[in-house]
């Protein structure tokens, strides 16, 4: 069978090394800028004329038919968690090191690890790409919900154990509810 070549444990493992030393050299989001991006222009395009769930459709296709999709040697996937090694990002980073966790108190300092000339694929992140969504996405109700809880929790939320992050995917018809659960949960 085709899936059991492709799966073959003996050639997964030749590959390993590779994909250990490739991860370890990704310190940025890439892939997440370029997404965001997309569905920045895609905002602008279509501004507030659809419902919530057809607006998160239409962003979601938007994303699917332009982030590129590739496989570098020793992938069996295309799509992966790899933007989640940003230094930013830091639970899953091989280079986290607790003594300097200052906790997720800025929800935009992952922009900070994009630098210009980055790129994925044959797309290449710009100065202009990385600032226009910073200010864009600075501005979103929930990046602005997570600025006002750092401020009320202080020095708490410093400790790598104890942080508040946004959940992907929310139901924007939950908007008055997840306030309420954020703070339930902090």
């Amino acid at each position: 069978m085709i899936l059991e070549k492709t799966l073959y444990i003996k050639r997964l493992k030749e590959y390993l090394d590779l994909i250990i030393k490739r991860n370890a050299e990704k310190h940025n989001l890439i892939g997440w800028v370029l997404a965001k991006d997309i569905q920045r222009r895609k905002l602008l395009e279509i501004g507030d004329k659809y419902s919530p769930a057809m607006t998160q459709a239409i962003l979601l296709e938007s994303v699917c038919e332009q982030l590129p999709i590739f496989i570098e040697p020793g992938q069996i996937f295309a799509g992966t968690e790899e933007d989640a090694f940003s230094a930013s990002y830091a639970l899953i980073n091989p280079a986290f090191r607790i003594e300097s966790f200052q906790g997720y108190n800025d929800e935009m300092a992952f922009y900070n690890d994009v630098k210009p000339g980055d790129k994925i694929a044959d797309i290449k992140v710009t100065e202009q790409i990385i600032e226009d969504n910073r200010k864009f996405w600075g501005k979103h109700p929930s990046v602005a919900k997570i600025r006002e809880i750092y401020k009320e929790t202080g020095n708490q939320t410093k400790e790598a154990v104890y942080f508040v992050e946004r959940v992907a995917g929310q139901n924007n018809k939950k908007r008055n509810f997840l306030p309420r659960a954020i703070i339930l949960i902090v």
